[in-house]
């Protein structure tokens, strides 16, 4: 089995009305090493909300105008192809893709809020001539049909659920019919999403190269948005691969199991051979840290009352302020009679001292409540921050960098020199 982050979304925000959109584009060009490669970009147009979306070999930079910069900020969207070639682009100067996404995290602590908003990470089950594989469609939409897939420790209903989904796409390749089986598991907009795949027949409906001598190739992905692609990244920094790759195989067997019916009580039933060897015999069920920062009386209290603006808008105006007050004094009264407490003593105290957020919600606190270890979160963020301006400071003074990246860029061979 194979396995690799497939999709990033990165987005960047100021923390501060000090830093400006012509400053975070230079943090990118310079600091994140991506200049010969955002001088390369053309002008796509707009995308969403963002007025200027630039692309180059399949990695796009989207931003708006500098009035807008601090509300929307800037964003950086990469496919599969696009994580391969910046991560060939960053070994040109001696940087490996891992270190270059820790930067991208250390920016925290450089007046950024910088998150992942989303990350796809793909499991492949892939044979060559003819190998028996593990994983595949007719096995993964036979459990469908026989309701042997739990999701988080559940079976999903699928008659009155909207949880599984499957679409089947036909193509005529070369006079030959190429069909391609997608199965969905959970739903689209939440933070965690499942689809299975043949990527096979993908490849060969879209005419990309398939690799010799391959007979199945069938994807398993996890999409994870929000804070469950936060809490991914921060496994991928501060886990070796090895344990990084054990620890998305326990995401996603929390996430989607495959069981055969030997009871009712799904949580005895024995979890399906070909499921746990595609696993690699991960029994481990990983739930993604998903915590909030605490919120005071206060902002409890603006959240709730904003969706009555309107009524109370509309009363004011047509009762006018002293009509709505003496509304308002009886209904007052009348909780008063009933003997009940009017009075929020910790909400007066926020008030008093206009606290909206028990903890400072800054630039920082965005990875520490979507980390599972954040006792020495910060440490690790400026052990890798000070680790990769070594490495950053030796391809500025180093010519063997300029001559190898300079090959790259102009599509020569690369030598593939370590630091």
């Amino acid at each position: 089995m194979e396995s690799k982050i497939d999709y990033l979304t990165l987005t960047l925000k100021p923390e501060n009305s000090s830093v400006r959109l012509d400053m975070a584009l230079s943090t990118l060009r310079h600091t994140m090493l991506l200049g010969d490669l955002i001088s390369k970009m053309t002008l796509k147009g707009r995308f969403a909300f963002y007025d200027f979306h630039f692309s180059y070999e399949n990695i796009h930079l989207l931003h708006t105008t500098p009035d807008k910069f601090q509300e929307q900020g800037l964003c950086l969207r990469i496919s599969s192809q696009g994580l391969d070639y910046l991560t060939a682009y960053l070994k040109s100067y001696g940087i490996e893709l891992k270190d270059w996404l820790g930067m991208w995290r250390a920016l925290c602590f450089n007046g950024y809020i910088t998150k992942d908003t989303r990350m796809d990470y793909a499991l492949d089950d892939i044979r060559f001539k003819g190998d028996k594989p593990l994983l595949t469609m007719r096995k993964v939409l036979q459990c469908k049909a026989r309701h042997e897939i739990c999701k988080k420790a559940r079976t999903i209903d699928i008659v009155n659920g909207d949880e599984l989904g499957t679409r089947e796409r036909t193509k005529f390749i070369n006079g030959e019919e190429v069909n391609g089986m997608t199965m969905y598991v959970g739903v689209r907009q939440s933070e965690s999403f499942v689809r299975f795949y043949d990527k096979l027949a993908e490849h060969k409906q879209q005419r990309k190269e398939i690799p010799e001598g391959c007979t199945s190739w069938t994807r398993c992905e996890l999409e994870l948005k929000g804070a469950a692609a936060m809490s991914a990244l921060n496994a991928y920094l501060d886990y070796s691969p090895e344990k990084y790759a054990e620890y998305m195989r326990g995401v996603l067997n929390d996430h989607c199991r495959f069981i055969s019916r030997t009871s009712s009580n799904v949580s005895r039933c024995p979890v399906k051979r070909w499921w746990r060897e595609f696993l690699q015999g991960c029994t481990e069920r990983f739930k993604l840290p998903h915590g909030k920062p605490a919120r005071s009386a206060l902002a409890r209290a603006d959240r709730g009352l904003s969706q009555y603006v309107p009524t109370l808008f509309t009363m004011i105006k047509e009762y006018g302020i002293e009509g709505f007050l003496a509304w308002y004094d009886a209904k007052v009264d009348n909780f008063m009679k009933q003997g009940k407490t009017l009075f929020k003593s910790e909400l007066a105290e926020n008030i008093r001292e206009d606290i909206r957020d028990y903890e400072e919600m800054n630039a920082f606190k965005y990875y520490e409540y979507t980390t599972a270890e954040d006792c020495e979160l910060e440490d690790r963020i400026r052990r890798q921050h000070f680790d990769y301006f070594q490495k950053f400071y030796k391809v500025v003074r180093c010519c063997e960098f300029d001559e190898q990246h300079s090959n790259f860029m102009n599509s020569q061979e690369v030598l593939d020199n370590g630091l």
